[in-house]
């Protein structure tokens, strides 16, 4: 038979052209899809800097058409971290109130990493204050940048919680190390019962850094955290929330501290509703 090389060369380019049509709108589909899927998903394993730990990222039932941009709430739990060990009791997380709830309210991604510290002599074995805090540091920032590099994530909307333990871990050495200056343009930070002055040498803060971000301090008065005046623990040491509300105020931050009547160190339930209000003062 005869090969009619006109013909043959026709429907190679009819083909050529079918296949980049294709192509192309394969690769359209993939680009308009969230690198991540946006769900919500627990006990993800994180190793970088030396440590692995776990964390958990909520980012489901968020608006993404851009209406409003999906801003970050990046929250560390006291010592034990009985409320992300528990993410679906009321205490932190679950709930109307929780921490969960609040971040979607806002239409903000919930990042909770649980600290690489489980060999902690306080609590039942995790902590961020003791052991290594800026090798912690270091595993959380290169976390957040993570999932700020899979989502987009407005960094003017940006919101840093911790409550004990994890306001230590804001206070003494996220901000100080200068993570917080690389994972957010604007935004607040909320230390709930505790969170000091730096306990490592300090970066140079922006002067947007500073009049952008928000610094808040949420203690009850009757939480030794407030006015601790021990010889390991007191202002001389820095590890009260008075001393950490004093160094970041006296640095030029916009600063605030919300002193609650009758209220000790136990905080059950209040966290959502702490961070809630926050957000709503200083996050736009």
């Amino acid at each position: 038979m005869k090969t009619n090389y006109a013909d043959l060369g026709v429907i190679l380019i009819v083909v050529a052209v079918v296949w980049i049509w294709l192509h192309h709108q394969t690769t359209a589909i993939v680009g308009a899809v969230t690198p991540t899927a946006p769900t919500d998903r627990t006990n993800l394993s994180f190793t970088s800097n030396g440590y692995t730990s776990t964390y958990y990222l909520y980012a489901g039932g968020l608006d993404w058409s851009g209406t409003k941009p999906v801003g970050l709430l990046i929250y560390t739990d006291g010592s034990a971290e009985f409320g992300l060990k528990n993410p679906k009791d009321t205490y932190l997380m679950g709930g109307g109130a929780g921490m969960i709830a609040v971040a979607k309210k806002h239409n903000m991604i919930l990042l909770t990493p649980l600290s690489p510290n489980k060999n902690c002599s306080d609590g039942d074995g995790s902590c961020w204050y003791l052991g290594d805090p800026p090798g912690y540091t270091r595993w959380a920032e290169a976390l957040v940048k993570l999932i700020q590099s899979q989502y987009p994530i407005d960094k003017k909307r940006i919101a840093f919680g911790g409550y004990s333990s994890g306001a230590q871990f804001a206070t003494e050495y996220w901000v100080p190390l200068g993570a917080a200056q690389r994972t957010m343009e604007a935004g607040v930070i909320v230390a709930i019962s505790f969170g000091g002055s730096p306990k490592m040498p300090e970066v140079g803060y922006t002067p947007s850094f500073r009049s952008n971000v928000h610094m808040n301090w949420n203690v009850g008065e009757k939480d030794d955290s407030y006015l601790l005046n021990d010889e390991t623990e007191g202002p001389e040491q820095g590890y009260n929330v008075k001393a950490g509300y004093d160094h970041y105020t006296s640095a030029g931050f916009r600063t605030s501290l919300d002193v609650l009547p009758g209220v000790d160190h136990n905080r059950d339930g209040e966290f959502g509703a702490v961070m809630d209000a926050q957000i709503a003062k200083h996050v736009r």
